[in-house]
Order: structure tokens, then C-alpha cells, then sequence
């Protein structure tokens, strides 16, 4: 990974903590869960972390990581100078936790690939676990209006 894509995810990381739409949610042991030595936070708050149920953080990346290709993929590819056909990665981060773990905020972003000099295609999320199932909504959806809204309330 390059210089220019780990400072992306280090400002978007920054940016979705500070995300004034939950900025009364207050923080809690645990509200962070950095998913690689790349995450803003992992730092001090990965020693206060709280171990997340590994099935469950799976599901929740492969639902982001689903809604973040539909919704943004093509950009994403156009942007990289890459085909239509050419596979993405992705790096999900929840940054923030319900006391209860069943809804979580959070970033997502498309890893740059290398030897490409481009601005990271990235979105902000939140997502509930229902029925064993997270449901996900990205920046900019009615899905990500209504999660927001329901939840916000119950932080």
C-alpha cells in the first residue's frame, strides 16, 4: 500500500469521527475497533478494544463492502484507471459501537492500487445487526438517512 492511500484512510478516518451528525454520541471502552495496523486509531484505543464475534465482523464487511461496489464502484474504477471487469479491494472500518453491538458507524474505502496516483473513493455507513443479518446503508441513501435516524436516539 502507498504513502497517498494510508494518509487517505488516516483523514477519513479522522473526518468519520468527527462526523457532526453523531457528534453526540460519546465515546465508550470499546467504540473503536480498528480492523488493521492502517486504522487512525490504533493507537491507544486498540488496547481498550472489545473483541467483536469474527463471524460477525465478516458479515458486516461483506455487506459494506456489497453495498460500496454497487453504489460506487464504477466510480471507483474510473478513477483508478482501471476496467470494468477489474476486481476492487476494500477496507471497512466501524468506528463507532451501540453498547449493545448491533449497530455500528463507520468508513469505507477502495484500496488505491498501487503505482496508481489518485484520491480515494470512500463513504461513511451505518449498519445493524437483524436477524443475524447486518442491514447497511451507505452516505448519501435513504438506507443511511433511516439507520441514522432510527439509531441516533439510542447510542
Amino acid at each position: 500500500m502507498n504513502r497517498r492511500t494510508r494518509a487517505a484512510l488516516v483523514a477519513l478516518g479522522t473526518a468519520a469521527a468527527t462526523v457532526t451528525a453523531l457528534s453526540a454520541v460519546p465515546p465508550s471502552a470499546g467504540a473503536a475497533i480498528p480492523r488493521t495496523a492502517l486504522a487512525a486509531n490504533a493507537t491507544s484505543e486498540a488496547s481498550e478494544a472489545r473483541a467483536v464475534d469474527p463471524a460477525s465482523q465478516e458479515g458486516l464487511e461483506r455487506t459494506v463492502s456489497v453495498r460500496l461496489e454497487r453504489r460506487l464502484g464504477a466510480r471507483a474504477r474510473a478513477s483508478y484507471g482501471l476496467p470494468a471487469s477489474a476486481a476492487l479491494r476494500t477496507l471497512v472500518e466501524p468506528q463507532r459501537w451501540s453498547p449493545d453491538r448491533a449497530w455500528t458507524f463507520g468508513s469505507a474505502v477502495f484500496l488505491i492500487p498501487d503505482g496508481v496516483d489518485a484520491s480515494p473513493v470512500t463513504a461513511l455507513f451505518v449498519a445493524r445487526l437483524d436477524g443475524g443479518a447486518w442491514k447497511a446503508g451507505l452516505q448519501g441513501t435513504p438506507e443511511f438517512a433511516s439507520c441514522r435516524t432510527t439509531r441516533r436516539s439510542r447510542w
